[in-house]
Protein backbone atom coordinates (compact mmCIF):
# COMPACT_ATOMS: atom_id res chain seq x y z
CA UNK A 1 0.00 0.00 0.00
CA UNK A 2 1.42 3.41 -0.92
CA UNK A 3 1.64 6.12 1.76
CA UNK A 4 -1.22 7.96 0.03
CA UNK A 5 -3.38 4.82 0.09
CA UNK A 6 -2.48 4.16 3.73
CA UNK A 7 -3.41 7.74 4.63
CA UNK A 8 -6.73 7.41 2.80
CA UNK A 9 -7.34 4.12 4.64
CA UNK A 10 -6.63 5.77 8.02
CA UNK A 11 -8.90 8.73 7.26
CA UNK A 12 -11.72 6.30 6.40
CA UNK A 13 -11.69 5.21 10.06
CA UNK A 14 -11.73 8.72 11.54
CA UNK A 15 -14.86 10.64 12.51
CA UNK A 16 -13.75 14.09 11.34
CA UNK A 17 -15.80 16.96 12.71
CA UNK A 18 -15.03 20.67 13.00
CA UNK A 19 -11.40 21.81 12.68
CA UNK A 20 -11.10 22.47 16.43
CA UNK A 21 -12.90 19.28 17.53
CA UNK A 22 -11.33 15.96 18.39
CA UNK A 23 -11.50 13.59 15.44
CA UNK A 24 -12.18 10.19 16.96
CA UNK A 25 -10.44 7.06 15.71
CA UNK A 26 -13.22 4.55 15.01
CA UNK A 27 -10.98 1.52 14.43
CA UNK A 28 -9.34 -0.75 16.97
CA UNK A 29 -7.56 0.82 19.91
CA UNK A 30 -4.79 -0.36 22.18
CA UNK A 31 -5.33 -1.11 25.88
CA UNK A 32 -4.87 2.59 26.73
CA UNK A 33 -7.46 3.74 24.20
CA UNK A 34 -5.06 5.01 21.55
CA UNK A 35 -5.74 4.65 17.84
CA UNK A 36 -3.26 5.11 15.00
CA UNK A 37 -2.14 8.68 15.76
CA UNK A 38 1.57 7.82 15.56
CA UNK A 39 1.16 6.28 12.12
CA UNK A 40 -0.90 9.26 10.99
CA UNK A 41 1.76 11.68 12.26
CA UNK A 42 4.50 9.86 10.36
CA UNK A 43 2.47 9.81 7.14
CA UNK A 44 1.78 13.55 7.43
CA UNK A 45 5.11 14.76 8.85
CA UNK A 46 7.75 12.14 8.21
CA UNK A 47 9.75 9.88 10.54
CA UNK A 48 10.12 10.63 14.22
CA UNK A 49 13.52 10.81 15.94
CA UNK A 50 14.34 8.00 18.40
CA UNK A 51 12.54 8.20 21.76
CA UNK A 52 10.03 10.69 20.32
CA UNK A 53 6.34 10.13 20.87
CA UNK A 54 3.25 11.68 19.34
CA UNK A 55 1.39 13.53 22.08
CA UNK A 56 -2.13 14.95 22.31
CA UNK A 57 -2.71 18.58 23.27
CA UNK A 58 -6.36 17.61 23.85
CA UNK A 59 -5.48 14.68 26.17
CA UNK A 60 -7.94 12.50 24.24
CA UNK A 61 -6.20 9.20 23.32
CA UNK A 62 -8.39 8.31 20.30
CA UNK A 63 -8.09 11.82 18.79
CA UNK A 64 -6.61 11.90 15.29
CA UNK A 65 -6.95 15.62 14.58
CA UNK A 66 -3.48 16.68 13.33
CA UNK A 67 -4.00 20.08 14.97
CA UNK A 68 -4.15 18.29 18.35
CA UNK A 69 -1.00 16.22 17.84
CA UNK A 70 2.59 17.21 18.55
CA UNK A 71 5.89 15.39 18.82
CA UNK A 72 7.81 15.20 22.08
CA UNK A 73 9.90 13.07 24.38
CA UNK A 74 8.66 11.37 27.53
CA UNK A 75 9.92 14.30 29.62
CA UNK A 76 7.89 16.72 27.44
CA UNK A 77 4.86 14.48 27.97
CA UNK A 78 5.39 14.48 31.76
CA UNK A 79 5.81 18.28 31.86
CA UNK A 80 2.62 18.65 29.81
CA UNK A 81 0.77 16.32 32.21
CA UNK A 82 1.96 18.25 35.28
CA UNK A 83 1.19 21.64 33.69
CA UNK A 84 -2.36 20.49 33.02
CA UNK A 85 -2.85 19.15 36.54
CA UNK A 86 -3.33 15.57 35.36
CA UNK A 87 -0.59 14.12 37.54
CA UNK A 88 -1.96 11.69 40.08
CA UNK A 89 0.20 10.80 43.03
CA UNK A 90 -1.71 8.12 44.87
CA UNK A 91 -1.11 7.21 48.46
CA UNK A 92 0.09 3.68 47.94
CA UNK A 93 0.40 2.69 51.58
CA UNK A 94 -1.62 -0.06 53.20
CA UNK A 95 -5.09 -0.74 51.87
CA UNK A 96 -4.62 1.80 49.06
CA UNK A 97 -1.80 -0.16 47.46
CA UNK A 98 -2.94 -1.65 44.14
CA UNK A 99 -1.82 -5.19 45.05
CA UNK A 100 -2.95 -5.22 48.67
CA UNK A 101 -4.11 -8.54 50.10
CA UNK A 102 -4.64 -7.58 53.73
CA UNK A 103 -6.63 -4.97 55.62
CA UNK A 104 -5.39 -2.83 58.49
CA UNK A 105 -7.57 -4.89 60.83
CA UNK A 106 -5.89 -8.10 59.65
CA UNK A 107 -2.42 -6.59 60.09
CA UNK A 108 -3.21 -5.64 63.69
CA UNK A 109 -4.55 -9.14 64.31
CA UNK A 110 -1.47 -10.75 62.77
CA UNK A 111 0.84 -8.76 65.02
CA UNK A 112 -1.25 -9.59 68.07
CA UNK A 113 -1.49 -13.31 67.21
CA UNK A 114 2.25 -13.60 66.58
CA UNK A 115 3.03 -11.78 69.83
CA UNK A 116 0.86 -14.29 71.71
CA UNK A 117 3.36 -17.02 70.79
CA UNK A 118 0.58 -19.41 69.75
CA UNK A 119 1.14 -19.07 65.99
CA UNK A 120 4.12 -19.25 63.67
CA UNK A 121 4.62 -16.85 60.80
CA UNK A 122 3.86 -19.67 58.36
CA UNK A 123 0.58 -20.51 60.12
CA UNK A 124 -0.47 -16.85 59.95
CA UNK A 125 0.54 -16.68 56.31
CA UNK A 126 -1.58 -19.75 55.52
CA UNK A 127 -4.55 -18.30 57.43
CA UNK A 128 -4.42 -15.03 55.51
CA UNK A 129 -3.51 -16.30 52.05
CA UNK A 130 -0.12 -14.61 51.88
CA UNK A 131 3.47 -15.80 51.93
CA UNK A 132 5.49 -16.14 55.11
CA UNK A 133 7.78 -13.37 53.86
CA UNK A 134 4.81 -10.96 53.91
CA UNK A 135 4.17 -11.81 57.57
CA UNK A 136 7.85 -11.28 58.37
CA UNK A 137 7.79 -7.85 56.70
CA UNK A 138 4.70 -6.89 58.71
CA UNK A 139 6.33 -7.95 61.98
CA UNK A 140 9.60 -6.17 61.17
CA UNK A 141 7.59 -3.10 60.06
CA UNK A 142 9.07 -3.12 56.58
CA UNK A 143 5.47 -2.99 55.38
CA UNK A 144 2.41 -1.59 57.12
CA UNK A 145 4.73 0.51 59.31
CA UNK A 146 2.02 3.19 59.59
CA UNK A 147 -0.19 0.74 61.55
CA UNK A 148 0.41 0.65 65.29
Amino acid sequence: MTPEERLEHLWSRVDRRGPDDCWEWMGGRNNKGYGKHRELWILLNGPLPPKTMVLHSCDNPPCMNPAHLFAGTNSVNVRDMVAKGRQVIPNRDGELHPRVKLTEKQVRAIRKMLASGRFTQQELADMHGVKQAAISKIVLRRTWDHIL
